[in-house]
């Protein structure tokens, strides 16, 4: 491998293959041969084979010699030369001279190749013509669009800008050479289609049709519905959604395109040229359009497009539909049919609507009737289309006739010319006769009585009223009658009077409740019947309120639990009401108080139409109440519209609203409430008093008092009074010595006699003296303050203590007397560190608020504290959270009040070391309202020492507890090193992969646990190698140096920065050289590897070539100014480039031992120096030019 290196470095040094030849000195003085002829780059040796001779070729003696060469006269030499340059070069021995001289002709090496400068591949190294030209044939370039595939040498023509090259087009390019299919042209102007026919009928019966008047058929292409869809905020005279026709469809000459919607009635689908599901409810408006379709929704002018034809518009909801030909809503429910003189579409549709049938475009049929569909009648309006009509009149004097917009009141014939029903011309001719007698009027005011009746003409009227008769008088113009009519009819009306009053009507007098009919002859003879409902008022009569019946305003039969909202303001009698229903139901109605509690039901088995039901329930004055169904309604009629809260039944309560809002009026009908005759009660104290209607009373006794009602009659009030009275009464006690007594807020603590006055039960004065005798047996007291270490415990009297908190004891002393302990126990441990795991909030995951028994399970893997977390309440409740053991017994609880939202909670819960803990909620009761997560939980949720492994509803479900602030009672370290590393924990080392516990006593002398989980991994595995291979190259050449891959970092000593970070790098070495790399792999943990790279000259050919320390090139590489420094006699310096042209040759003075060359114009490359010293030896360094 090695030698072929070196026989590929010599190719571009030398440029081809070279040959030696020698020259001996020969017997008489000579050289043998004395005539040679060489090839450039050959290398001539002169062997000096006996006697002093030497080899004088220098430009010195022959000036003409390309070169010059030579060496000292001396005796057993070898003399050695490469010709680098062409030419003829003479040389002689000095002291034989000139019978001792030669030639050497160097020819220029035959080169074969293309010599001609115009073809492609023009060699100008080559001398020779080896008929390999290739001249340029097409273009070579396979993205330009005049790429020839057969060409072999590129002739410039390539065409390589795209775009659109015809210039009639609208994106024509001018600078385009290659057309890419992107021309566009104008559109050329619509054809005449439009609308002709339109059906939106039940269900999804929808369709259009677009009719073609042409002679022509029309590509539908660029063609389009434009619309907007009515449940849109986007009226705004722009289209929503641009519907173009089917690709390639077409409409033929006079014939129709039809639309339909896919789940259309079979005989509507069968005319279907496209189907589209989103068609017209009566209120899309829709454009046929032309044009392109706009980038996004504009008006037609920016978007330059046209609009052919409208049904409906882009302006406005229209509600359920647009008006058509005076009907409303016509576009809905209904087939429109243009009208067969319509030749075009109308931009306008106010315009093509119309307002009634004559002036409207459009012909409008019942729902449902396709009677037209899949074709269109077109007509010209002619004499077999224009109606023709005569109308003959006679009228009398004054009066006229209309016709159109005209009006006629005189003798003619007269042509007015109208608007048909089908589009076309009405013609109506007139023929009119004017009489010259005039019509008369008449007006007659009559008053009868109930029973008679009038006559005018041939019709009898008896009832009150305005009619009128036209009679044809004598001369036979019309005489009109006007006749007023009023009918005495009964008088209706209703009394209520006082109890003990009376009311006379007629000759009648009443004073009992009843309904009463008198008849009284009026002053003009007509007999006057007067009925009379009378009712005697009394405080206790029953009042109807609410809405009377089902028939008042609007509403319907209802299933579902609602209710009406009652407050009473009077003692009252809630006693029946109305229901009406839709089936036989059995039903309870309820009466419940505003909290939803149950006050009294009935349960009836009700049937269609009204049904009275009965409460009899006493309401109390202050109170509000629910009127309702238990378990929600059956089909009971309820109101939603016509509804007006509040309704009163005077001052006694009043129906405010229902459950649903003011807008609704739930099941009770004409309900029935009186006062109640109960005594209203009241309780006060000895020594207070009431006032009831001015009357004042303090004394237990039922009072009864009359007021007066609005319409001026007794109204009783029945008050029963309780008097409660004071009390006194006498407290004995005895305590020992240092106790207190506490009795309301004072606090007594020596004998003697103290008197309070406390309350009772109904607020009245209750007065306590308190005889205390204080004994003088001395009870003892003391506290007790205590530190202990997690774990440990301290007793008192019978008690074992181990948490913190303050306990207290009552032990019984020798005296009799107790002594009181107080414990203050404060737990302790070594300072650990807190830390927070679970679902971080309710953000993390979705769910609802829930009230099931729902736990997660936890795993510890050393004893922990759970301290804290975030819970998020639905409502204020009360909640006992616990931890369990996997059995599910409580080992700890607390209890807090949680309130709506989020709040952070203290449970200092000491979990032990084990497995599938419960850590939940006490759910006996069955209304908790907490949240938890139910979707994408991430189990398990891992802290090192404790482990949230799942719920006990599955993986699905998160419960109650988030952000869980956790303590383990242990500093717990997790560490990962590498192989051959290790770690220290107090005075323990571990460096094998384990789990590690180790005790220590902390600055408060509890034990302080360091529980260490120690990951080790193995150093990693890494080779190199390199391309050669073994890593060997000759000087100039570069090497590639790989390794493993996969690793994190690589570090190299290249001294190359791109190289950092590479799992493979290109050397270019000038000396031996040993490249080391460091690498990191994902675990952080480091290997290195190294290759030692041998760096050869390689240069072949030269005997006497040597690389001695005497030759000395500085800077290398250089970049401005080289310096050679050499020591021995050196008689001159050449340098070569890779090529083996001489860049420059200097000739070295005596002593001189130093040569500086500027090389800032040379180019970038590796050169050659040969040094020639007088031995005939040449010494022989390479150079590196940077740019």
């Amino acid at each position: 491998m090695k030698k072929l290196l070196l026989f590929l470095f010599c190719i571009p040094f030398l440029g081809i293959t070279q040959n030696s030849h020698t020259i001996n000195t020969a017997a008489g003085n000579t050289f043998s041969p004395s005539s040679l002829t060489i090839n450039v780059g050959d290398t001539v040796t002169w062997n000096n084979t006996g006697g002093s001779h030497n080899v004088n070729g220098t430009q010195a003696t022959f000036p003409n010699n390309p070169q010059g060469f030579g060496n000292t006269v001396d005796t057993g030499w070898t003399f050695q030369w490469i010709f680098t340059m062409p030419g003829t070069y003479d040389y002689q021995c000095d002291p034989h001279a000139p019978g001792m001289s030669g030639v050497i002709i160097a020819n220029v090496i035959p080169v074969p190749g293309c010599i001609d400068s115009l073809a492609c591949n023009y060699n100008p190294s080559a001398t020779i013509d080896d008929s390999s030209c290739i001249f340029p044939d097409g273009c070579t370039d396979s993205l330009a669009c005049n790429y020839n595939s057969l060409a072999t040498c590129d002739d410039g023509s390539c065409l390589t800008i795209y775009g659109c090259t015809d210039s009639t087009a609208t994106n024509f390019n001018i600078n385009a050479s290659c057309d890419d299919g992107s021309c566009t042209y104008p559109l050329s102007p619509a054809e005449n289609l439009f609308f002709s026919e339109y059906a939106e009928g039940s269900s999804n019966n929808k369709y259009f049709e677009i009719y073609n008047p042409t002679s022509d058929t029309v590509n539908l292409t660029n063609y389009a519905f434009a619309r907007v869809n009515s449940s849109s905020t986007n009226y705004n005279g722009v289209y929503e959604f641009w519907v173009n026709f089917d690709t390639g469809a077409v409409v033929l000459p006079n014939d129709v395109y039809v639309v339909v919607h896919p789940s259309s009635d079979p005989f509507i689908i069968a005319e279907a040229d496209m189907d589209y599901g989103s068609l017209s409810n009566g209120d899309d408006g829709m454009a046929l359009v032309y044009g392109l379709e706009p980038t996004s929704p504009v008006g037609p002018i920016a978007g330059g497009y046209v609009i052919l034809d409208w049904i409906g518009d882009w302006d406005a909801d229209p509600g359920q539909g647009w008006d058509v030909a005076g009907v409303g809503a016509a576009t809905r429910n209904h087939t429109l049919v243009r009208k067969c003189p319509i030749s075009q579409g109308d931009t306008s549709w106010i315009n093509a609507a119309g307002t009634d049938p004559v002036n409207s475009q459009w012909i409008v049929l019942s729902q449902n009737d396709w009677s037209n569909i899949g074709f269109h009648n077109a007509c010209v309006c002619d004499s077999t289309t224009n109606s023709y009509t005569l109308i003959t009149d006679t009228i009398c004097n004054g009066l006229s006739i209309v016709v159109g917009n005209n009006t006629y009141d005189s003798t003619g014939v007269y042509s007015d010319t109208l608007l048909a029903f089908n589009g076309c011309d009405s013609i109506i001719t007139t023929n009119l006769t004017v009489l010259s007698t005039s019509a008369s009027s008449v007006i007659n005011d009559i008053t009868i009585c109930d029973g008679d009746s009038v006559v005018v003409g041939n019709n009898v009227y008896n009832n009150t009223g305005t009619y009128t008769d036209v009679l044809v008088n004598s001369a036979g113009c019309d005489s009109i009658i006007t006749t007023n009519l009023t009918v005495q009819t009964p008088t209706y009306q209703d009394i209520t009077i006082c109890d003990g009053d009376s009311i006379v009507v007629g000759n009648s007098v009443y004073n009992s409740t009843g309904s009463y009919t008198d008849t009284i002859t009026s002053s003009f003879g007509c007999d006057s019947i007067v009925h009379t409902n009378l009712t005697i008022y009394s405080q206790f009569n029953s009042i109807y309120g609410g809405i009377a019946n089902n028939t008042v305003g609007g509403g319907n039969f209802y299933s579902g639990q609602q209710s009406l909202e009652l407050s009473c303001y009077m003692p009252s009698e809630l006693v029946s009401a109305v229901i009406y229903s839709a089936d036989t139901t059995l039903t309870t109605f309820e009466i419940l108080d505003n909290n939803g509690n149950v006050l009294a039901d009935t349960t009836v088995n009700i049937i269609p139409g009204g049904h009275r039901i009965y409460f009899n329930y006493l309401m109390s004055a202050g109170s509000d109440y629910e009127l309702g169904v238990n378990g929600g309604s059956n089909d009971l009629f309820r109101h939603n519209s016509g509804v007006s809260y509040p309704y009163n039944f005077g001052s006694l309560a009043a129906i405010t609203s229902s459950s649903a809002g003011g807008n609704y009026y739930y099941f009770f009908y004409d309900i029935e409430v009186k006062q109640s005759s109960q005594p209203t009660n009241y309780s006060i104290c000895d020594g207070e008093s009431i006032t009831v209607a001015g009357n004042v009373y303090n004394t237990t006794g039922l009072y009864t008092d009359s007021l007066t009602s609005s319409i001026g009659c007794d109204s009783l009030v029945f008050t029963n009074l309780v008097v409660h009275p004071n009390t006194s009464y006498t407290n004995n006690q005895i305590i020992c010595s240092g106790e207190t007594y506490l009795i309301g807020g004072n606090i007594y603590d020596s004998t003697g006699v103290y008197t309070d006055s406390l309350y009772t039960q109904y607020g009245c004065d209750s007065i306590v003296t308190t005889i205390l005798v204080v004994n003088s047996l001395t009870g003892g007291s003391g506290v007790n303050l205590q530190t202990i270490c997690f774990g440990d415990s301290v007793s008192v009297g019978s008690n074992i203590y181990f948490n913190a908190g303050v306990f207290s004891d009552t032990l019984i002393s020798s005296n009799g007397c107790d002594s009181v302990v107080t414990t203050y126990l404060d737990v302790i441990s070594a300072n650990y560190s807190t830390y927070n795991f679970g679902l971080l909030d309710t953000l993390a995951a979705s769910g609802e608020f829930s009230d099931y028994d729902g736990y997660l399970i936890l795993d510890a893997t050393i004893a922990s504290i759970i301290k804290s977390a975030n819970v998020y309440s639905d409502d204020t409740n009360s909640v006992t959270f616990e931890l369990r053991d996997n059995s599910g017994v409580v080992l700890d609880d607390v209890t807090h009040i949680v309130y709506p939202g989020i709040q952070n909670l203290i449970f200092d819960f000491v979990l032990p070391a084990g497995n599938d803990f419960q850590l939940g909620v006490d759910a006996s009761s069955g209304n908790i309202g907490l949240y938890r997560s139910n979707a994408s939980i991430p189990y398990p949720f891992d802290l090192g020492t404790v482990s949230i492994t799942g719920s006990n509803a599955g993986n699905q479900y998160y419960y109650y507890y988030y952000d869980i602030e956790i303590m383990p009672l242990a500093t717990y370290n997790a560490y990962s090193i590498c192989e051959g590393d290790s770690i220290a924990v107090g005075a323990n080392v571990y460096d094998t992969t384990g789990n590690y516990t180790d005790y220590f006593v902390a600055s408060n002398n509890c034990d302080s646990v360091v529980y260490t989980v120690l990951e080790v991994y193995q150093t990693p595995s890494i080779t190199i190698g390199s391309m050669p291979n073994p890593p060997e190259i000759c000087l100039g050449d570069s090497l590639v140096i790989e390794v493993t891959q996969g690793f994190i970092n690589y570090w190299w000593n290249t001294g190359n920065p791109a190289d950092q970070d590479e799992d493979r790098v290109v050397v270019f070495p000038t000396e031996d050289f040993t490249y080391v790399v460091e690498v990191l792999d994902s675990n952080g943990c480091e290997a290195r590897a190294e290759i030692f790279v041998e760096v050869d000259s390689c240069i072949l050919g030269v005997d006497e070539l040597s690389f001695e320390e005497g030759l000395q090139v500085y800077p290398n590489p250089a970049s401005e100014k080289l310096t050679i420094d050499f020591t021995g006699n050196t008689t001159s310096i050449k340098v070569y480039n890779m090529l083996g042209e001489l860049m420059i040759e200097k000739y070295i003075s005596e002593g001189q031992s130093s040569v500086q060359l500027f090389v800032k114009e040379w180019k970038g490359a590796m050169y050659s120096i040969q040094l020639y010293r007088e031995n005939g030896t040449i010494t022989h360094k390479v150079f590196t030019v940077v740019r």
